[in-house]
């Protein structure tokens, strides 16, 4: 009996050994890549979704002949580790995984090469070493008189190993779409996901996502449904009548600025000030100290979406390259109606983030891009801020009055190596980091500001002009939060303190004359921008889902990932926990809680509805008729 089970056992080894190697390599380099994610925390039951995804990925390789089935494991063990490789490069500054529609802007890549080449690390190659090794084995199976096990007998396995999978990680996505409901469809927090059902799992429901959504985008919405979303669209608007009107046939000039988060504003190194301009001039302005970026995967468009549109950026993907068709209710759109001139200056290519299509869709009648100006002297992805704001200040002084300028700076973008070396500002301590980069290269980008702001100043146009000017997004990767506590001095390694206190960007409104000058500590962010501004210009804009931060009591801020706060606590969607804000203690949510986390992720889900069906082109075209 000994020696049967010992001959079976030695045969399935002699004969499906390949089978072994590959659930041993694959399933190792998912859980170290998984637990990379979040070492404080991985799922208990995630090694039951890996097995799950690996057996059915082993069912399908038995239908093939030994040769094939050989050949098709390595396959599958080459695209895991690629995708692994993928996924950390990705998750170092986005804090998040690749998903098939950042996958779709591939082609930016040729002008963010510093920016990969500087987040890859040399242990990321590891994940592909035994993809390497594993040649010469292949090479030895192929020349190896092959096992034919009878078809029949490889299709039941398949079909055992196959529905086995299928039912185990079934069963964990079931159960995390019981805990979070919707979280899946919108994947509005991919490492909690790949915490939970794998990164293979993952992966699988972000492609399953792409396709049922192209399915969806050719289905009609119910009606009851569009109702529904067209009259939270127009009952959300606020009451007060705060700063309204008062910017009435003055200019709009919005300033944009790379990588600007709050943590250097007012920050002091070695004795200097990392940004003494911006300092200077937050104090002649209203400064918003509670505000945030609330991008997706789009970046600096997302911001830019946000803050011209008032919706949320696309769950997955940028919303520049996949709405760029859509009719929007933009801010730009809003100020032509009022006879204003609209137009866009950023120092880059045209057609980077298809801004090309993007800007005339939302109302701008002219984009003074890379293409149009002088590019002789280039910082990091275009044109230096010191070039590109002074032509910037002269251009603006031939334009037609009352304009609306959207003003986005670039030489600070990550890895920030090419504007550091522009500026002199002592960072002894942090020299080589990405810290002492980022603080250089704001340095430098706060001084072409300030020349900026002086020149508006000199040629009278801040008299007549309101300027807003705001962070577009994080400026430092998760991979350096120690670094950075290291400058700041921050003990806290929670991920609601990471969330909460350094993912703010600051926001400031100058008005003429400094007036309305101080300090506002309403949560808000990107999304706010327009409402506020059709406040101040006296705009028809009925379709926004963000709030007016002038006449706001409470905040009423989202974010893509599904993390939310009203001002008074703050759910951080990572790690699925409520915090209050006074005591920056975590809390049992309470019903109302709980209720407030549906309505937001509802919110999510109309905005994402808006887009995909592009309802505004119908909401837009019955608002006019009526107004006739």
């Amino acid at each position: 009996m000994r020696s049967q089970v010992r001959e079976k056992v030695e045969y399935i080894l002699q004969n499906y050994v390949d089978i072994f190697i590959f659930l041993f390599l694959v399933f190792t380099k998912s859980i170290i890549f998984i637990w990379t994610l979040h070492k404080n925390y991985v799922s208990p039951t995630v090694k039951y979704s890996l097995f799950a995804s690996l057996f059915i990925m082993v069912g399908i390789s038995l239908l093939f002949k030994t040769k094939g089935r050989i050949k098709f494991l390595y396959i599958m063990d080459l695209i895991v580790s690629i995708a692994i490789v993928a996924d950390l490069t990705y998750f170092r500054f986005f804090n998040d995984l690749i998903s098939v529609n950042s996958i779709r802007n591939i082609g930016l890549l040729g002008d963010v090469g510093d920016s990969v080449e500087n987040l890859l690390q040399f242990t990321d190659f590891l994940f592909l070493t035994d993809v390497v090794l594993l040649i010469p084995v292949m090479i030895y199976f192929r020349n190896r008189k092959p096992h034919l096990a009878v078809f029949k007998k490889r299709v039941l396995a398949f079909v055992t190993l196959f529905v086995l999978g299928i039912i185990m990680q079934y069963s964990g996505i079931r159960a995390l779409s019981i805990e979070q409901p919707g979280l899946l469809s919108s994947l509005r927090n991919k490492k909690y996901v790949a915490r939970c059902i794998g990164n293979i799992g993952y992966h699988g429901v972000d492609i399953y996502n792409v396709v049922t959504t192209e399915i969806k985008k050719s289905q009609k919405l119910p009606e009851a449904k569009k109702k529904k979303i067209e009259k939270i669209l127009l009952s959300n608007k606020d009451k007060g009548k705060n700063f309204a009107n008062i910017g009435k046939g003055k200019n709009l000039i919005i300033i944009q600025v790379e990588s600007l988060q709050q943590f250097a504003i007012n920050r002091k190194i070695n004795g200097q000030e990392v940004t003494p301009n911006l300092n200077k001039f937050l104090k002649s302005s209203l400064y918003f100290d509670n505000f945030y970026y609330q991008i997706g995967e789009g970046n600096t468009s997302d911001a830019e979406f946000m803050t011209n549109n008032s919706l949320y950026p696309a769950a997955s993907g940028a919303a520049y390259t996949i709405y760029s068709h859509n009719v929007l209710n933009s801010l730009g759109t809003a100020l032509k109606k009022k006879n204003y001139y609209t137009s866009v200056f950023h120092g880059n290519r045209k057609t980077f983030w298809s801004r090309n299509v993007m800007y005339p869709t939302e109302g701008f009648d002219h984009f003074y891009s890379k293409e149009e100006m002088d590019a002789s002297e280039i910082v990091g992805l275009g044109i230096s801020d010191k070039s590109f704001l002074t032509q910037t200040l002269d251009k603006l002084q031939t334009l037609q009055q009352p304009y609306y300028s959207f003003v986005i700076t670039l030489s600070s973008h990550f890895p920030y190596t090419s504007a550091a070396k522009r500026s002199n500002l002592d960072v002894t301590g942090f020299e080589g980091t990405d810290i002492g980069n980022y603080l250089k290269g704001i340095n430098y980008t706060d001084e072409q500001l300030g020349m900026f702001l002086k020149g508006l100043e000199a040629k009278g146009i801040l008299d007549n002009s309101i300027v807003v000017m705001y962070g577009d997004h994080n400026a430092i990767p998760v991979k350096d939060k120690s670094i950075l506590y290291k400058l700041v001095g921050e003990k806290d390694n929670s991920d609601y303190t990471w969330f909460k206190k350094y993912q703010k960007v600051p926001f400031l409104i100058h008005f003429p004359k400094d007036k309305h000058k101080g300090i506002n500590h309403l949560f808000s962010g990107e999304m706010d921008t327009y409402p506020t501004l059709a406040n101040i210009f006296g705009l028809n804009a009925p379709y926004t889902l963000g709030k007016d931060m002038l006449n706001s009591k409470e905040g009423n801020l989202t974010f893509r990932n599904g993390s939310f706060t009203d001002g008074k606590t703050f759910y951080v969607s990572t790690v699925d926990k409520f915090y209050d804000i006074k005591t920056n203690k975590a809390i049992k949510p309470t019903k109302a809680m709980l209720e407030e986390k549906d309505r937001r992720q509802q919110q999510l889900e109309y905005s994402d509805d808006i887009l995909n069906k592009n309802l505004l082109k119908e909401f837009v075209s019955k608002n006019a008729n009526q107004n006739n």
